[in-house]
């Protein structure tokens, strides 16, 4: 939880720092074509994989935490028919030994 928090406040830190350096002062940096020279042409496809990153973190702990809950209630409400199925699953394996 804490890196998901450190991600999007260095996101937010990178987005403040490219609006300072966009002033009217370094208005060259816009006239460059991409790659030659000023920001780094490939920046966008940072941000997008941190926010791709944070993202994908935020999903693996929605399922890492909310699944084995969402499998107990699943489990108790389901509870016969598990019980049949591990039933005929070891009656399956003493029937082909």
């Amino acid at each position: 939880m804490v890196m998901r928090y450190a991600v999007l406040m260095g996101a937010a830190a990178a987005a403040i720092f490219g609006a300072i350096n966009l002033s009217a002062n370094e208005s060259n940096m816009l006239l460059v074509d991409a790659g030659q020279g000023g920001p780094s042409a490939d920046l966008p496809a940072w941000v997008l994989g941190m926010v791709g990153a944070v993202l994908a973190l935020s999903f693996v702990r929605t399922v890492a935490f909310g699944l084995p809950s969402m499998m107990g209630s699943w489990a108790i409400a389901n509870k016969t028919w598990l019980f049949a199925g591990a039933g005929m699953a070891v009656y399956a394996v003493f029937y082909l030994m």
